[in-house]
C-alpha cells in the first residue's frame, strides 16, 4: 500500500488534474484485485476440472466463464472502485496544471551540484558566518584575487563524475557568497574586479563558466547556473543587505540600488553568453522585483529553483540538506506559503521540489583542508538518499567539490561510480520481479 501511495504522488505530479489521478489510483487498487481474483480462479478451475475428469469423464462443460456469475467476487473490486471514484471525484478541487518544462525536469531525477570557486581556492579557512571568510578570533578576512590559483582545471572529467552517478543535469557555482566571479563579468554599473579575468594566473583566467557549458555539451548532460542573490561578501551584502560595518581589505561599498543592478546585469551575461540552461539556481530565493521579466526574456525554457513566483516554470526546495524528502511530499503548494518542505494536497501552485545532498557528511558542499577528515558517504548510504528523495516525489541533487587543482578527489569518484551500480541492479531486480509477477498471473 506505501508503494501504491507513491504510484499516486507520482501520478499527481505528471498527470494533468485530481480528477484522473484518483482514476489511476483506483485503476491499481482495481488491477491487483483483479490479479488476486484470477489466480484463485485459475486454482478453482483446475481443481474443478480434476474433479470433474475423476467422477465425470465425458462432461467437459465447466469453463471458468460459467464459474464469473453476477455473485462472483470478481465483482467487488469493481464496485469498490468505481464507487470510490465517484465520491472523490465529487469532492476533489482541480489540481495545477504542470507546464511540458517542469514535466520534463521530473523526469530526469538525479542532477549535480558542482560547488567550487574561491571558497574552494581559500581552503584554509571556512565559508561559515557571513559567507565570506572566518579567521576564528582574527575576524574576517577577504580572499585576495591571488588566492585562486586552479593549476589543473578539468571541467571535463567533473562531468565525467556526475555521468557516472547517473545525472542528467548539472548545476555549477558560478557566483556563490564570496563574490567571486568564475567568468570575465564586466558590469556596466561598475567595475567588478572580483572575477576570473583579473586572476593573476594563465589557468586562473579561463572562463570557467564557459568550460562547464562546454563540458556538458560534450557528454550530454543538461547545464544550470547557481547565482547567489542574498551574499556577496565582495560587495559586502548579507540576506540581500548592505552590512553597516567597517570594511574588510579588498571589499567595496555599495547600495542596494547599485547591488541590484549588478546582479542584473551580471545575469543578463550568464542568461544570453552560454546558450541555453535547464536549471536556474537562486540559493535562498531573490528579491529583485523584476527578475521574472529578464528570465522570461532571456531563458525562458529553464526551470527555477526558488524563482519568483509570476515565472511558470517553478521548483522549490525540500527544505533540508540531508538527501531526505519528507513523506508525503506533494508537487503543488498554496500560494501563500514559503516556497520550500513538504507541499500541500490540492495546492494552487505546480512546483515540484528538489532534494539536495552533500557526498560527505556535516553537510560540507565545498572542498576544504580538513576534507579527507569528514565522513565520506558510502554508496549505500547514498542509494539510500537517492530512495527517499526520488522515491518521495522529488529530484535528487548530488553534490560535487572539487579540490583547489580543479581536479575531482578519487576516492569521491569511486563512490559515484559505485552509486550507478547500486541503482542499476535494483532497477534491474524490480523490473524481473514485475515482469514475472504478470508473466505468472497471465
Amino acid at each position: 500500500l506505501s508503494s501504491i501511495r507513491s504510484w499516486k504522488q507520482w501520478y499527481q505530479r505528471r498527470v494533468r488534474g485530481t480528477f484522473l489521478c484518483n482514476f489511476y489510483y483506483l485503476f491499481t487498487l482495481f488491477c491487483l484485485f483483479l490479479c488476486f481474483n484470477l489466480s484463485c480462479f485459475t486454482y478453482l478451475r483446475i481443481a474443478n476440472s480434476n474433479i470433474n475428469s475423476t467422477h465425470h469423464p465425458h462432461d467437459h462443460t465447466t469453463t471458468i466463464f460459467s464459474m464469473m456469475k453476477p455473485n462472483n467476487t470478481l465483482l467487488i473490486p469493481l464496485l469498490v472502485c468505481l464507487s470510490g471514484l465517484v465520491c472523490i471525484t465529487k469532492s476533489s478541487i482541480p489540481t495545477p496544471i504542470p507546464t511540458p518544462i517542469q514535466v520534463q525536469w521530473t523526469d530526469f531525477e538525479i542532477g549535480a551540484m558542482i560547488s567550487w570557486g574561491m571558497e574552494t581556492s581559500a581552503s584554509n579557512v571556512s565559508d561559515t558566518g557571513f559567507c565570506g571568510f572566518q579567521t576564528g578570533n582574527n575576524g574576517s578576512w577577504f580572499a585576495p584575487i591571488e588566492t585562486y590559483d586552479p593549476e589543473f582545471l578539468d571541467t571535463d572529467q567533473w562531468i565525467q563524475n556526475a555521468v557516472a552517478f547517473g545525472a542528467q543535469y548539472a548545476v555549477f557555482t558560478a557566483k556563490h557568497c564570496s563574490g567571486f566571479a568564475l567568468w570575465p563579468t564586466n558590469p556596466k554599473s561598475f567595475n567588478y574586479t572580483y572575477s576570473v579575468a583579473y586572476s593573476p594566473s594563465k589557468m586562473g583566467q579561463i572562463d570557467v563558466v564557459k568550460s562547464f557549458i562546454k563540458s556538458c555539451q560534450k557528454y550530454g548532460v543538461r547545464p544550470g547556473i547557481y547565482y547567489g542573490v542574498n551574499n556577496n561578501f565582495y560587495l559586502n551584502i548579507k540576506d540581500f543587505a548592505v552590512v553597516n560595518t567597517s570594511y574588510v581589505a579588498g571589499q567595496q561599498n555599495v547600495s542596494m540600488q547599485l547591488y541590484a543592478n549588478i546582479v542584473l546585469e551580471q545575469l543578463t551575461e550568464l542568461w544570453t553568453n552560454y546558450g541555453e540552461l535547464t536549471e536556474i539556481w537562486f540559493d535562498g530565493g531573490e528579491t529583485i522585483p523584476v527578475m521574472d521579466n529578464y528570465i522570461n526574456k532571456y531563458q525562458p525554457k529553464a526551470i527555477v529553483f526558488q524563482g519568483p513566483q509570476q515565472y511558470p516554470n517553478l521548483i522549490r526546495w525540500v527544505g533540508s540538506e540531508l538527501g531526505q524528502a519528507p513523506y508525503p511530499c506533494w508537487s503543488t503548494i498554496d500560494s501563500g506559503e514559503d516556497k520550500w518542505g513538504s507541499g500541500q494536497d490540492n495546492g494552487t501552485l505546480f512546483m515540484p521540489a528538489e532534494t539536495d545532498c552533500t557526498i560527505r557528511s556535516n553537510d560540507r558542499w565545498f572542498w576544504e583542508d580538513d576534507y579527507y577528515q569528514v565522513g565520506l558517504k558510502n554508496s549505500t548510504e547514498l542509494y539510500e538518499n537517492y530512495e527517499l528523495s526520488v522515491g518521495r516525489n522529488t529530484n535528487f541533487l548530488l553534490n560535487l567539490s572539487p579540490d583547489p587543482y580543479g581536479m575531482v578527489e578519487a576516492e569521491d569518484s569511486l563512490i559515484y561510480k559505485e552509486l550507478e551500480a547500486v541503482v542499476s541492479t535494483q532497477s534491474t531486480f524490480f523490473f524481473f520481479f514485475f515482469f514475472f509477477f504478470f508473466f505468472f498471473f497471465f
